[in-house]
């Protein structure tokens, strides 16, 4: 079983290939949401332990999204990958 998050990166570049040049720049910064993470790996191993199967999609508590379960490469996909901004920066405390 594997527990993976979405992640898809958003760059604006001027050219192809420009990923390095200061012409590229992104809208924001895409990170793993550590804390979601974190609590999904260990709900699924408490249903793993208890002999509890996943389900196409699941609720694990009220703060995150529905997990998703994908049966045939069984893995557990916990979804959008958590983008900060200018706009948001102030709302984490790394």
């Amino acid at each position: 079983m594997r527990v993976v998050q979405n992640v898809t990166a958003r760059t604006t570049c001027l050219s192809p290939g420009a990923l390095d040049a200061p012409l590229c720049s992104p809208s924001g910064s895409i990170l793993w949401n550590v804390a979601n993470l974190g609590y999904l790996t260990a709900w699924a191993g408490e249903q793993l332990a208890t002999g509890k199967t996943f389900q196409p999609t699941n609720k694990v508590n009220d703060e995150m999204s529905a997990i998703k379960w994908d049966e045939a490469s069984k893995t557990l996909v916990l979804g959008d990958p958590l983008l900060i901004t200018t706009e948001n920066v102030g709302q984490f405390n790394y």
